[in-house]
């Protein structure tokens, strides 16, 4: 085992609340593997929304106090746990265990849930690959059941889930529907590949799906903005189609009519990728593998939307929660 006994800079939430207040810039302790991590020099950490709910308190589950933010990284593995060894001097991507999170020089990963970033993949790249990736895959394949020649809308098609289901989609021959706000982000979408993008902010997308599916509907709905969006999905889902619910960016929890379930024997399923993680192991390696699959076929490439230098993280977190990039925004950590 390397000795590693020292300090770290780290982000620490030591009480929630609002961004930037609820963040602090600490010297803290080097992170110790315990059973089944790594440990990983940070190069690049990728910011999602759930960071900032746990940061104001407000996700479905409570990181216990004090905790660092950031739920994905792309670093350089500097210790492993027994058992793990091989994984020393690799450059990996993978979930963090928190409180241990990304917004650290070091941080905890478990072994078992790692990608191997290509070669070519740049840091901040592969900062955005885990759970974007990971999350679009299990709702497409796995809780949707897609095939090819089923169509998808997808919600927020600019933002970093948004842009993976994209891509996956396309790649699966799925028609690909999107939903985005303001004509930058559907341009990005369509460069993207979608087959429609619609400007929610000017135009219904109820009425531009049942025009462009002559009244059908699509199969397949990815939500991940809840609200009156998710009633709006609900209303444009064809027969025997299936609704996957991701979370609720919109800030509200939607309620649902049951009747439209049974008029049109369609389905509406949630799916909570940590789960996967921790649950189906099988499933979960098969993710890994088909994503590794597509990413050297050239068919998935992360889209970074801005990134930040360390020092910055706090802003890097207010992005995302202004909806104020397009794609992933990326915490990128200078060479110590």
């Amino acid at each position: 085992m390397i000795d590693l006994a020292g300090q770290m800079r780290s982000w620490s939430v030591h009480a929630v609340g609002e961004l930037p207040q609820a963040m602090q810039l600490i010297a803290a302790p080097t992170p110790v593997v315990t059973a089944g991590q790594l440990l990983v020099r940070v190069r690049a950490c990728g910011i999602n929304f759930a960071d900032v709910l746990l940061c104001r308190g407000g996700y479905q589950w409570r990181a216990s106090l004090p905790f660092t933010p950031g739920l994905e990284v792309c670093g350089q593995v500097i210790d492993a746990a027994a058992g793990f060894e091989s994984f020393i001097d690799t450059r990996i991507a993978g979930p963090t265990a928190l409180p241990s999170g990304g917004l650290a020089e070091f941080c905890l990963v478990p072994a078992s849930q790692i990608h191997r970033v290509p070669a070519g993949m740049t840091d901040a790249e592969a900062a955005a690959l885990t759970i974007s990736y990971e999350t679009a895959w299990f709702a497409l394949f796995d809780r949707a059941q897609a095939q090819a020649g089923e169509s998808v809308l997808i919600h927020a098609g600019a933002g970093a889930l948004g842009a993976a289901a994209i891509q996956l989609a396309r790649a699966a021959g799925l028609k690909t529907f999107v939903t985005a706000g303001g004509p930058e982000k559907v341009r990005v979408c369509r460069e993207l590949g979608a087959d429609l993008a619609i400007d929610y902010l000017h135009d219904s997308f109820v009425d531009a799906i049942k025009q462009a599916t002559d009244g059908r509907g699509v199969d397949i709905v990815l939500d991940s903005v809840g609200g009156q969006v998710f009633g709006d999905s609900v209303r444009v889902i064809a027969n025997r189609g299936r609704v996957v619910v991701l979370g609720f960016s919109s800030g509200e929890i939607p309620s649902l009519a049951v009747n439209r379930l049974l008029l049109k024997n369609c389905s509406v399923m949630g799916m909570q990728v940590d789960w996967f993680r921790t649950n189906d192991r099988a499933t979960a390696e098969r993710c890994r593998e088909h994503l590794a699959t597509l990413l050297a076929s050239g068919a998935l490439k992360p889209r970074v939307g801005r990134e930040f230098d360390f020092e910055s993280a706090p802003q890097a977190l207010i992005a995302t929660a202004r909806r104020a990039t397009i794609g992933k925004s990326v915490v990128v950590l200078s060479e110590r």
